[in-house]
């Protein structure tokens, strides 16, 4: 009778080579919350389009960091359009998105678009206001962004009455013996 000799297949019994899974968490790099941006706003161009522009085709709520340059128009809430030139000092305020919000219960949602907004006049006379409309860049005018996405509002419930503000309780460590 003929035995067949056969050689194993895989790894002997009690091999110490075997194979083994990673279990080392695998860390991935996230998408930072906020981005910083320069934009240049070309002549004639309405820079309140230009920073909804940058809203809507990013998917991201947009806050002023920096403005600087001429215009030539603006519209501001209370008041008839305002013809330049004039020198933008500031321009405060953000876009939010979603206008997803969290609110205290009773406080009212805020606009979506909220800005205001600083000139001066070849004579050095200084105002402003709200924007209600557009403002037309005269020149190219240099804006300072941050974007950020799922942003949220916070609002606080009213300050304490000052009588209940002076009740508070402190305690000391008064070691007496």
């Amino acid at each position: 009778m003929k035995r067949s000799t056969r050689k194993p297949v895989g790894r002997p019994p009690g091999s110490k080579n075997k194979s083994s899974s990673s279990t080392q968490p695998v860390s991935r790099a996230l998408e930072p919350s906020m981005k910083v941006f320069s934009f240049r706003v070309p002549p004639n161009r309405d820079i309140m389009e230009f920073i909804l522009n940058i809203a809507h085709n990013g998917h991201v709520s947009v806050a002023i960091i920096s403005a600087s340059g001429t215009v030539n128009n603006v519209t501001l809430q209370n008041s008839t359009m305002q013809h330049g030139p004039f020198t933008l000092l500031s321009l405060a305020g953000s876009y939010l998105y979603n206008n997803l919000y969290t609110l205290y219960p009773g406080a009212s949602p805020p606009f979506p678009l909220s800005f205001t907004i600083n000139l001066s006049t070849p004579n050095g006379h200084i105002f402003g206001g709200v924007i209600s409309g557009s403002v037309i860049a005269r020149q190219d005018v240099k804006l300072t962004v941050s974007t950020f996405k799922n942003s949220g509002i916070l609002k606080f419930p009213p300050d304490l009455d000052n009588n209940q503000n002076n009740n508070i309780n402190t305690t000391t460590n008064n070691d007496t013996e």
